[in-house]
């Protein structure tokens, strides 16, 4: 089945790139380069958590496929979280 969508090493190049991601997004955070707030770290987290979760369908892991998915969820709730955070204060000036 993958090979029918993507051949084998792209789907590998996908995972490691997903996970990369993430790790990154993790490392900055834990380093105090970027914090848990920050839309960079958010944003890495979305993209990676997304990637490996469209990933995770190709055979399908539910486990990892609730794991990515919630993940990504979590972070785009921080970044409308932190969108409404910024409009409400600038309304506030």
């Amino acid at each position: 089945m993958i090979g029918m969508i993507l051949p084998h090493a792209e789907w590998t190049t996908l995972q490691l790139l997903g996970a990369v991601l993430i790790l990154l997004a993790f490392w900055a955070n834990a380093t105090g380069r970027w914090s848990r707030e920050s839309p960079a770290y958010l944003w890495v987290n979305l993209i990676g958590s997304l990637v490996l979760g469209v990933v995770a369908f190709f055979p399908v892991q539910p486990g990892f496929i609730l794991l990515e998915f919630v993940w990504a969820g979590i972070s785009l709730y921080g970044l409308i979280r932190q969108k409404t955070y910024k409009h409400i204060i600038s309304e506030k000036e």
